[in-house]
């Protein structure tokens, strides 16, 4: 008799956890219909759904709770902001995100998991607000140990989000620890093509150069292996100030970048103990560098 009252008693709890879970998500298609951006609405769903799998599965006529919480995320995408709202393009990247994650992680499901990147990506407007989430996707082709898929979003990246120096740091950082100082110096090169009028970044190339020079320690490399990055240094300083010479023809703005320039120049000549030449710049540019004094 007590193990039928038992039996009786579980059966009614597990009826009214149904009969709650129900309610609640009856209350989360309610609210995410009316508000469709609300990522908390949509985090809550999913979060109901994760939280009773087992019920899910039994009250799914055969889906898995996997599918379930695919529909959900996938509803929740659909919803993609107007341009020039930041806030809900935050609120929907960290969906995309936690969508992404969710397959890649607790799937198992890596081509899911690419696809829902390769979603966002092809949505998210191109501006350095939004660089993160070419990172994160690149990331994620690095722990597929596909470097090609991480280089080809991290190039898309650096053409199309426009101003930011953290896809390029990072960029860089990946290809210096892979030893790969071509493709290093590549993409300093397509940088500077896409905003040649930014001195700072022949400054960056140039320094880049000089460095590999002293890769390892300074009694790493030989005399000539340092005198020959130094004149590579000393060609990206050349070709800059001569592309600012040329703007500065029609406008004085670019007077202020070569200032800059001979600058760094001079100093970095300094830096080079012997083999440095100081009044390198002071002989080839005389009038330059004298205003610029």
């Amino acid at each position: 008799m007590e193990d039928q009252q038992e039996k009786q008693r579980k059966q009614e709890e597990e009826k009214e956890k149904r009969n709650e879970f129900e309610d609640q998500k009856r209350y989360y298609e309610h609210e995410v219909m009316k508000n469709p951006h609300d990522d908390d609405l949509w985090f809550g769903y999913i979060w109901l759904l994760q939280q009773h799998e087992e019920e899910e599965e039994e009250e799914s006529e055969g889906k898995d709770h996997r599918t379930k919480i695919r529909e959900v995320y996938e509803r929740a995408i659909a919803n993609v902001p107007g341009t020039g709202n930041e806030r809900l393009w935050e609120s929907y990247l960290c969906l995309c995100i936690s969508y992404a994650v969710y397959e890649e992680l607790d799937a198992r499901d890596s081509q899911r998991a690419r696809r829902v990147y390769f979603h966002c990506l092809h949505r998210v407007p191109n501006d350095k607000f939004f660089a993160g989430i070419w990172l994160l996707a690149a990331k994620f082709e690095i722990r597929q140990l596909n470097l090609e898929g991480a280089r080809e979003i991290l190039d898309t990246a650096i053409c199309k989000v426009r101003g930011t120096e953290i896809l390029l740091n990072k960029y860089i950082k990946m290809e210096q620890q892979l030893g790969n100082v071509d493709r290093c110096r590549n993409i300093y090169k397509k940088y500077i093509n896409l905003s040649p009028q930014n001195c700072f970044h022949w400054i960056r190339l140039a320094k880049f150069e000089a460095h590999q020079g002293y890769r390892g320690g300074k009694n790493s490399a030989t005399q000539e292996e340092r005198k020959h990055c130094i004149q590579l240094a000393r060609r990206v300083f050349e070709r800059a100030i001569d592309y600012f010479t040329t703007l500065s023809a029609t406008s004085p703005l670019p007077y202020v970048d070569i200032c800059t320039l001979q600058d760094v120049w001079k100093d970095m000549e300094a830096s080079f103990g012997v083999l440095g030449d100081v009044n390198l710049i002071r002989s080839r540019y005389p009038n330059k560098a004298k205003r610029g004094q």
